[in-house]
């Protein structure tokens, strides 16, 4: 199941496929016949899945759209980085998900160390291993090591972490025998989970949600789209569509409106690769179709990823399409290290920008529909 909501996991099915493998030939004698069995049963239980949805994505008429997605524009994505941009790229990514807890980064990798040098089985061994390789091959298409993308690695990390404190108390009890020596080991990751607690207390139990996300997330306006998406459910029907122009699909969550358009974020649209034009006149004929009755636009580095390779026709169309379709209604400005201010309406002709950081909401003039032209 984890195939259909990211590519990525095909590691994992080639990881229980080498599991298995691994077991049916340590038997003595090995038996061929059900290794291939079970290898055939695991290969069609990964694929069931994919399947299924590919009947269904064909029955209702959308087989093209995902195959463009799933493989045509994803052979696009993942070639924007180069091999050569690679371990930079992974290095910074390494930083930024340790920054708050390297000693326990620095624990799992001695633990790697850990399980050759000690008494470990060969099954642990090849188990863990395998899943260390698989978990950091999940995280490599691409190469954008992104913050989000180790989380594929925990679940190894935590067991290294495992296999470090009982390695530590295997060595201890050379020393002082083995109540104390688990005793020890278990002492050193309590004392490194109590400091990364005490540091962190304010991040992990008080600081208020829109501080923790500004500090976590800077001009990213995940708090203001709460206020956003308040103002668009008590102004419109829930037969209403809505048009998001940034990628903040949390706005329609929040509003619990349907989307004008299929593109729900908009970084493909800014990428250096051949679909971004493509991508983008098509988003900009469905919102013209849907003309919803609510368009928010978030002039927002972090919602766009604008590069300077980027085409940005879309950007011009946004300036267009508001102006001579729609009224400004709304503005939350947002500044990394303050609070948001919200305009609203009759507000909005008195407000002078504190920030750069703009999420606009605007209201059509018409229920006729509105178009810009080329």
């Amino acid at each position: 199941m984890a195939l259909l909501m990211k590519q990525h996991a095909i590691f994992f099915l080639v990881l229980g496929i080498a599991l298995v493998l691994w077991g049916q030939l340590r038997r003595k004698p090995p038996d061929l016949y059900a290794t291939f069995e079970r290898v055939v049963l695991v290969a069609v239980g990964g694929a069931i899945p994919l399947a299924l949805l590919i009947a269904l994505f064909a029955a209702e008429g959308v087989l093209g759209q995902f195959w463009f997605w799933t493989f045509q524009y994803a052979k696009a994505y993942v070639s924007e980085v180069s091999w050569s941009d690679a371990p930079s790229t992974f290095l910074f990514g390494c930083w930024v998900v340790t920054l708050a807890m390297l000693p326990f980064w620095l624990l799992a990798g001695f633990g790697v160390i850990a399980l050759w040098l000690g008494r470990w089985t060969a099954d642990a061994r090849f188990f863990l291993s395998a899943l260390l390789v698989a978990s950091f091959l999940a995280i490599c298409p691409g190469f954008y090591f992104r913050e989000h993308y180790f989380i594929l690695l925990l679940p190894a990390v935590a067991l290294f972490l495992g296999v470090a404190v009982a390695s530590l108390g295997r060595v201890c009890s050379i020393a002082v025998g083995p109540l104390r020596a688990r005793f020890i080991s278990a002492a050193v990751f309590g004392v490194l989970a109590v400091s990364y607690v005490v540091k962190e207390r304010d991040y992990l139990f008080s600081m208020p949600t829109g501080e923790l996300s500004r500090t976590r997330y800077g001009s990213n306006p995940f708090v203001a789209a709460i206020a956003i998406a308040s103002y668009i459910r008590e102004h419109t029907t829930p037969e209403d569509r809505v048009a998001v122009l940034g990628s903040e699909p949390e706005i329609y969550f929040y509003a619990d409106r349907k989307s004008a358009t299929g593109y729900l974020y908009t970084y493909a649209l800014m990428e250096d690769q051949k679909y971004s034009t493509t991508m983008q006149n098509e988003m900009i004929h469905e919102i013209e179709t849907a003309h919803p009755k609510y368009l928010v636009f978030a002039q927002i580095f972090t919602s766009w990823l604008v590069r300077p390779q980027s085409d940005k026709t879309i950007l011009a169309w946004v300036d267009r399409y508001t102006h001579k379709c729609y009224e400004l209604v709304g503005i939350a400005d947002i500044e990394p290290a303050g609070e948001t201010r919200y305009m609203w309406e009759g507000e909005i002709s008195r407000y002078k920008a504190a920030s750069r950081n703009q999420v606009y909401t605007f209201r059509r003039e018409s229920d006729t529909p509105c178009v810009t032209g080329s």
